[in-house]
C-alpha cells in the first residue's frame, strides 16, 4: 500500500503545481467525473512534456514554428480526441446508460482519427426497444453537447485556482465550449438534415412533441451566437497565440473585489429537452478557490423555464479537511406521450398530431463536496454525496436519484 501511494505521489508530484486535480469515478461514469479525469490527464501529459523535453521558450522563428507545429500536430489532435470521446462515450453513452437497457443500449462507438490525420468526429450506435419513449430520443440527442459544456465548465473552475491558461489546453476549451455552436451552424434545416445529426434529431423530435411550438435550426442559429459572449473564449484564443509566440501561459484578467476576490461573468446558450435555454454564468476566485453560480431561462412552446445554481467546493477549510457543496433549483416542463417511439413513427404517417401530456416540474439537486487530505502528503480523498429530484439537470440522472462521486485529489 505504501509503495502504491508513493508511486501516486510521484506521478502527481512532477505533474502539477499549486493547483488541485482530481481522478473521479461514479456508478455510470458521468460527464462530471470524466471531465475531471480529462483535465487531469491533459495536465499530466503537458507536464511530462515539460519535464522530459523542457519548456521551449525561444522567441526566434524556429521557436515560433516549432510551437505552432506542436499545437497543430500534437495538442490539437489530443484535444480533439478528448472532446469527441467525451461527447460520444460520456455524453450519448452516459445518457443511454442512465435510461437503462429497458429503453436503449449502446452497440458501438466510432472515433475517427482527428485533424490533420483525418477528418475527426465520431458516432454512437445504439438500439432501442418497444418501450423507448420519443422524449428519451431528445435526451440522447443533446447528451453529447451536454457533456462538452460540462467539460468547459470544469476547465473554467480549474482555471479559477491560478487564473492562468496554458495554450496547449486552449483548443480543448474552445472545442468543448463551442460544441453546440459549431453543431448548430453546420447543420442544415430539417427535414433535409441527415439522420443521426444531434441537432437535427433534437429539432425533429422536439417538434413532434410540440406541434404548436415548433423550433427550427434557423432559429437556433439566430441565438447560438450568445456562446461567443464568453470571455474565456477570447482568453483561450489569446493563450493559444501567446504560447506560439512566447511559449508562455496567458493570465486571465478578472474584475477585482478586494485583494483576493476576482469575478468574471459570461453567457451561454444550451439545448434542453423542454427547449433551448440562455445562461448567465458567474465565476469567482476567492483566495485561489473557485466559486460558480448561474441563472438560466428559456421560452419554448408557450412555456418559460427557470433555473439557478451555486457551487462552492471549499466553503469551510480546516487543516486537513474542506467542505462545500452545490445546489441547483429548477422549474421546467415535462412533455410525455402514451405512445412509444415506434408507435410515433407509425402515427406520424397519418399526418396527425400525437397526443401529449405536459406537466410542470419543480426540482432540486444538491450534494456535499468533502475533501480529506492525507497528512504530510499532497494526496487526498474527494467525495460528492447528495441527491436530486426528478427532472433534467445536465450531467445527472433524469429520474430521482442519489448523487455519488468519489476519487483522489492532489495539490502541489
Amino acid at each position: 500500500m505504501k509503495k502504491k501511494l508513493f508511486c501516486l505521489i510521484c506521478l502527481f508530484g512532477f505533474t502539477f503545481a499549486d493547483e488541485t486535480y482530481s481522478v473521479l469515478a461514479d456508478p455510470l461514469m458521468s460527464p462530471y467525473s470524466m471531465s475531471e479525469n480529462w483535465i487531469t490527464t491533459h495536465y499530466a501529459l503537458t507536464s511530462v512534456e515539460d519535464t522530459t523535453i523542457g519548456p521551449f521558450k525561444s522567441t526566434n522563428g524556429a521557436g515560433v514554428i516549432g510551437r505552432m507545429g506542436e499545437l497543430i500536430f500534437i495538442w490539437g489532435p489530443v484535444n480533439q480526441l478528448m472532446i469527441v470521446t467525451n461527447h460520444e462515450i460520456f455524453g450519448h453513452g452516459y445518457r443511454i446508460r442512465d435510461l437503462g437497457i429497458d429503453f436503449a443500449k449502446v452497440q458501438s462507438y466510432f472515433i475517427r482519427a482527428p485533424f490533420p490525420y483525418n477528418t475527426g468526429g465520431g458516432a454512437t450506435t445504439f438500439t432501442i426497444t418497444n418501450q423507448t419513449q420519443p422524449e428519451q430520443m431528445i435526451d440522447i440527442s443533446i447528451a453529447g453537447m451536454e457533456a462538452s459544456s460540462i467539460l468547459a465548465n470544469r476547465l473554467k473552475m480549474n482555471w479559477m485556482q491560478g487564473r492562468q491558461i496554458d495554450g496547449r489546453v486552449a483548443t480543448l476549451y474552445l472545442f468543448s465550449q463551442h460544441d453546440t455552436t459549431s453543431y448548430v451552424y453546420s447543420t442544415r434545416d430539417w427535414p433535409g438534415v441527415e439522420d443521426g445529426n444531434d441537432v437535427g434529431d433534437y429539432v425533429k423530435w422536439f417538434n413532434i412533441l410540440h406541434p404548436k411550438g415548433k423550433i427550427s435550426i434557423n432559429q437556433l442559429r439566430k441565438n447560438v451566437w450568445l456562446n461567443f459572449m464568453d470571455p474565456f473564449t477570447f482568453y483561450s484564443a489569446f493563450a493559444y497565440g501567446k504560447y506560439v509566440a512566447l511559449g508562455e501561459s496567458a493570465e486571465i484578467y478578472m474584475i477585482p473585489f478586494g485583494d483576493q476576490v476576482y469575478y468574471l461573468p459570461g453567457f451561454r446558450y444550451a439545448l434542453a429537452p423542454y427547449g433551448p435555454e440562455r445562461y448567465l454564468e458567474n465565476y469567482l476566485s476567492v483566495n485561489g478557490a473557485p466559486i460558480y453560480f448561474y441563472l438560466k431561462t428559456g421560452n419554448a412552446d408557450r412555456h418559460r423555464s427557470y433555473g439557478l445554481g451555486l457551487e462552492y467546493p471549499k466553503l469551510f477549510i480546516w487543516q486537513y479537511f474542506s467542505l462545500g457543496g452545490r445546489v441547483d433549483l429548477w422549474k421546467q416542463r415535462q412533455t410525455t406521450t402514451p405512445l412509444t417511439f415506434l408507435q410515433v413513427i407509425n402515427y406520424g404517417e397519418t399526418n396527425r398530431n400525437i397526443p401529449v401530456k405536459n406537466k410542470t416540474l419543480y426540482g432540486v439537486g444538491m450534494y456535499a463536496i468533502a475533501e480529506a487530505k492525507i497528512p504530510n502528503t499532497p494526496v487526498g480523498f474527494l467525495l460528492n454525496l447528495g441527491f436530486k429530484t426528478k427532472g433534467y439537470l445536465p450531467g445527472e440522472a433524469l429520474k430521482e436519484s442519489l448523487i455519488l462521486r468519489f476519487g483522489l485529489t492532489a495539490k502541489f
